[in-house]
């Protein structure tokens, strides 16, 4: 019996912000909502099974989702109960995903945006490509 291996290339094509932050994952997003003039709503969680046998972690997700256009805003949580979603990213309690028709003059208005939340500490661009976990924000 013959094997074969499927490759496969992700396209890691999107912006990619990280956002320190206290708050909650339902108030970020409804601030962000607020400062983007975008219709966040809760989505599926995406869940991650980690090395160690019989663990999991689950990721609160709000999307806004562009479907004439293909496009979207995604807000993803960096931390579950047990483990990160990006661990080399202990920094970020979110990240924030742009995909679809968004370039260079749209990140730098999404970091401007953001920034003016009172309570987010910090917010940063990330290079998708760099992260040694980037499969895990392919969903």
């Amino acid at each position: 019996m013959s094997k074969f291996t499927l490759d496969v290339e992700y396209d890691f094509d999107f912006i990619l912000l990280g956002i320190s932050c206290h708050e909650k994952d339902y108030r970020i997003s409804w601030a962000i909502r607020e400062k983007l003039d975008v219709d966040l709503c809760r989505g599926e969680d995406v869940v991650i099974s980690s090395k160690k046998p019989g663990e999991s972690g689950s990721y609160a997700v709000f999307e806004y989702v562009q479907d004439e256009n293909d496009s979207g805003i995604f807000l993803v949580a960096n931390r579950s109960e047990s483990s990160f979603l990006i661990p080399e990213q202990r920094a970020c309690d979110y990240f924030l995903i742009a995909r679809g028709g968004y370039d260079r003059e749209d990140q730098d208005m999404l970091i401007a945006r953001v920034k003016e939340i009172p309570f987010v500490l910090t917010v940063f661009s990330l290079d998708p490509n760099s992260l040694r976990s980037k499969q895990n924000l392919i969903f």
